[in-house]
């Protein structure tokens, strides 16, 4: 018999509207700024993002801005990783999700969300749906997108739960 090995996991590909970065004036040692990257790469939990972030103001000090944006880009992808999401886009008044080829979208999860935002949903594909988003600044964006990721999860959950 044959065995194969099991898939790696979908590393999502992000493309947002935000400055997100730990600057050299927060974090002046290059050594430092790149454990804290790796860390923050790695982070596979709510709790294990607000523990480094704990972990760097009281290093560092209150984070500047771009380092606060970082630790939101890092949950859309924590999120987005743990949905088989291939691609999160937002701008130009959209948000494009996409799951991996191998792996559609649950159309329980997309049914979901088409009932909770009936004008703005678009469904291009079993892959991919569309946001309407016509809201340009970024804590709108992150609140929204953070919204459809959790939304998703919940509906892939309850579909799991069922099978």
């Amino acid at each position: 018999a044959l065995a194969f090995a099991p898939e790696p996991p979908v590393e999502p590909s992000l493309t947002l509207p935000v400055s997100a970065f730990l600057p050299e004036t927060y974090i002046a040692d290059a050594y430092h700024r790149l454990a804290f990257y790796k860390r923050l790469a790695s982070a596979d939990s709510p709790d294990a993002l607000t523990a480094l972030d704990t972990e760097l103001t009281d290093r560092f000090g209150p984070p500047p801005e771009p380092a606060r944006r970082l630790f939101q880009v890092m949950e859309i992808k924590r999120l987005a990783r743990s949905l088989a999401l291939a691609k999160v886009e937002a701008g130009d008044r959209r948000i494009v999700i996409a799951a991996s080829p191998r792996s559609p979208l649950p159309s329980g999860a997309v049914a979901a969300l088409l009932r909770a935002y009936p004008r703005d949903v678009r469904v291009l594909s079993e892959h991919t749906l569309m946001v309407t988003h016509p809201l340009e600044a970024w804590d709108e964006t992150f609140a929204r997108l953070i919204d459809l990721l959790q939304r998703l999860g919940a509906c892939d959950r309850l579909d799991a739960v069922r099978h």
